[in-house]
């Protein structure tokens, strides 16, 4: 149980990560593209 929640805190703060940058990507996109 341990061992598992050290492997789950890494990818969540990555899949966290991922999100926050496409989305911050598709809003300069749309920004470009009006």
């Amino acid at each position: 149980m341990y061992l598992r929640r050290l492997y789950d805190l890494p990818v969540l703060s990555v899949a966290g990560t991922l999100s926050i940058t496409s989305e911050a990507l598709a809003s300069l996109f749309l920004r470009i593209i009006p």
